[in-house]
């Protein structure tokens, strides 16, 4: 496979797993904050943590995609031709 499809492969994947690892840590994390006795304040700013966390998550993963999608645009196809000799 030449290094621009894997490049592309990737940038498909990466953000697909960013945000399949992103729900697992809200589901997995409000589990646990669901067993703690409820405190008012201190539950709730619990819950928001949790969400800002997720949310970088899978802005990160994103952004990972995007800049490998473009990075696999910028090699010509001379090079992926070299680089497989």
């Amino acid at each position: 496979m030449q290094k621009r499809t894997r490049r592309r492969v990737a940038a498909i994947v990466v953000p697909l797993v960013g945000l399949l690892s992103g729900a697992l840590f809200v589901r997995l994390l409000l589990d646990w904050s669901d067993s703690q006795p409820y405190a008012g304040a201190e539950t709730e700013t619990r819950y928001i943590v949790i969400a800002v966390g997720a949310v970088a998550w899978v802005a990160v993963s994103c952004a990972i995609g995007v800049w490998l999608w473009w990075s696999s645009r910028r090699s010509s196809p001379a090079l992926d031709r070299e680089a497989s000799r």
